[in-house]
This record gives structure tokens, C-alpha cells and sequence, in this order.
């Protein structure tokens, strides 16, 4: 396998972790193989023991025999825009936890804790929402892509902030690439197995 290259094998943890210690500049070329896909051509010479070092070799084996589509590395992720929509649908989810708990409740000291509780969880999404705004408009291209897609109808500012933070890939594929990459693409099953 040449130089700068990497296989990527659905460990995103890992491979995110590799770019912020190394940095982008030291790959720029990467493609990307299913686990499953991987682990049957590793059986195929019967090769059953799993390993450090034996995934590394077969992982580069595979990468010069398969000959897979390499695609140039464009992974400008947004982290802090996606770590920050992950906080608010957690506390999104929390509030309406909250409320469900508050509408059973029959304790009138307990339904006032639980209020005050679900004010500060009000408060706390809301300052969230204050502060996706601002990492929008903090980057010039963010801020355009984030402009772009709120033109199209039943599109508005939290499913924008969403798209921009866990896709940026958007813009660089087309629809069925994209569609394919989110997990909505229709694929067939003919075999009846999934």
C-alpha cells in the first residue's frame, strides 16, 4: 500500500482520534471498506486468529487487492457545531422527559422542583441554540451552506445546524451518494436476509 493512504474500517472513534493527533495534512487519501467485507477475506485463506498485527496485514493486503475506489479526504467536520447539537437533542430529550414526569406528578412540592428543574433545562437549550447561531455565523462557509439549505421549504435552522455539523460531505457528493451516506437510499434485498 502506498504512502499516504489509509483504510478506514468503520471505526470512527479511532479515525477521528488519528486526524486530531496527527493532523490532516498527513493522509490525503483514504477509502473506507465494510467490517464484514473485510473480516470474509480474511477468512477466505483461513486466516481465524484476529490480531493486531494480523489485522494490519490483512487490512493492507486488502487495500492493494481489492482495489477500491479512493476518494480524496474532505472530512472539515465541524466538531464543536456537532458536539454542540448533540447537547441540545439530549436536553431536548430531557425536557420532554421532564414534562411527562411533571404531568403525573401529584405532590405539589415535587411539581414545583420539577418545574424549576425544567426551567433550567428551558434556559440551558436556549443559551445552546444561542450558541449554534453563533458557530454558524462565526465561519464565512458554514454560514453560506447554512444560508443555502434554509431556502428549501420545511428546512429551518436546527435541521440546517444538523446537516452542516454531521455532514460535510454535503456539497461534495450528489443526492444518491448523499442518500446512500445518511442510510435512506432505497437498496435492494433480493435474497430476503438483511
Amino acid at each position: 500500500m502506498g504512502d499516504g493512504m489509509v483504510n478506514e474500517v468503520g471505526w470512527d472513534d479511532y479515525f477521528e482520534f488519528y486526524f486530531w493527533y496527527f493532523g490532516f495534512s498527513s493522509v490525503g487519501l483514504f477509502f473506507r471498506f465494510e467490517r464484514f467485507v473485510a473480516r470474509r477475506f480474511a477468512q477466505g485463506p483461513g486466516l481465524l486468529a484476529k490480531t493486531d498485527r494480523i489485522d494490519a496485514w490483512m487490512l493492507a493486503v486488502y487495500g492493494q487487492k481489492a482495489n477500491p475506489r479512493i476518494k480524496p479526504l474532505a472530512l472539515n467536520k465541524n466538531t464543536r457545531l456537532s458536539e454542540l447539537n448533540a447537547r441540545r437533542r439530549q436536553l431536548s430529550q430531557m425536557m420532554v422527559q421532564e414534562q411527562n414526569r411533571l404531568r403525573r406528578m401529584t405532590d405539589k412540592l415535587l411539581c414545583r422542583r420539577m418545574q424549576v428543574h425544567f426551567n433550567w433545562l428551558k434556559s440551558e437549550y436556549d443559551h445552546l441554540v444561542e450558541a449554534i447561531e453563533a458557530e454558524v455565523i462565526s465561519d464565512f462557509k458554514t454560514g453560506q451552506q447554512f444560508e443555502l439549505l434554509q431556502t428549501m421549504k420545511g428546512v429551518g435552522k436546527r435541521v440546517v445546524a444538523a446537516l452542516v455539523g454531521e455532514l460535510p460531505e454535503l456539497g461534495h457528493l450528489n443526492r444518491g451518494q448523499i442518500a446512500s451516506l445518511v442510510g435512506v437510499a432505497p437498496i435492494n434485498r433480493d435474497s430476503g436476509k438483511l
